[in-house]
C-alpha cells in the first residue's frame, strides 16, 4: 500500500527533509515544517520496489535519500548515519507504468538535497536557486494516478 511522501524545509538549516510520518513533520516544534506531498511511496517493499535509504548530517545538517547501498556506504564515510528506519520506504528503481520520475537536486552553496516530481520545481531550482541536476532517484507514484498506455 503506498503512503504520502511528506516534504518539509527547515529554513534555518537550508535543508529539505522527507517522511511518512504525518506525525513528525506536524509537531508545533518541528524542525521541518511541512511544505507538501512531494509523492506516493510505498512503506511496506511490494513487488518490484526497493529500499529507499534515509541518511542524516547533522554536521552539514543534510539528509539524503538513495536506492544505492554503494551511495549508502560512501555517505556513511562522509559523516552521515543511516537512519533508515525513520521509517523506511520504498521506490520504483525503474520507470513502471503510472509512476513518475523523483529527480534528485543537490545545491553545494548550502549543503542540501532536494527531490522533486515536477519537471517545472526541478527547472526553477536549477535555474534560479543554485541546484545542479544529479540524477532521477528512482520513480515513485503521482498525486494524481495516471493512465497506463
Amino acid at each position: 500500500m503506498h503512503s504520502p511522501l511528506y516534504r518539509s524545509y527547515n529554513a534555518a538549516g537550508v535543508d529539505h527533509y522527507y517522511t511518512v510520518d504525518a506525525d513528525h513533520v506536524n509537531q508545533a516544534d518541528s524542525f521541518w515544517p511541512l511544505q507538501k506531498v512531494a509523492a506516493l511511496v510505498f512503506v511496506d517493499q511490494e513487488e518490484s520496489t526497493v529500499p529507499f535509504y534515509h541518511l542524516f548530517n547533522g554536521n552539514a545538517v543534510d539528509n539524503y535519500y538513495t536506492t544505492s547501498i554503494a551511495e549508502v556506504e560512501v555517505a556513511i564515510n562522509a559523516g552521515y548515519v543511516n537512519i533508515s528506519d525513520d521509517p523506511l520506504t520504498y521506490i520504483y528503481p525503474t520507470q513502471i507504468c503510472g509512476s513518475v520520475p523523483f529527480y534528485k537536486l543537490y545545491s553545494a552553496s548550502q549543503t542540501d538535497n532536494f527531490y522533486t516530481t515536477s519537471e517545472s520545481e526541478r527547472l526553477d531550482f536549477i535555474a534560479n536557486q543554485g541546484y545542479v541536476d544529479i540524477e532521477i532517484a528512482g520513480y515513485v507514484l503521482p498525486l494524481t494516478p495516471s493512465q497506463c498506455t
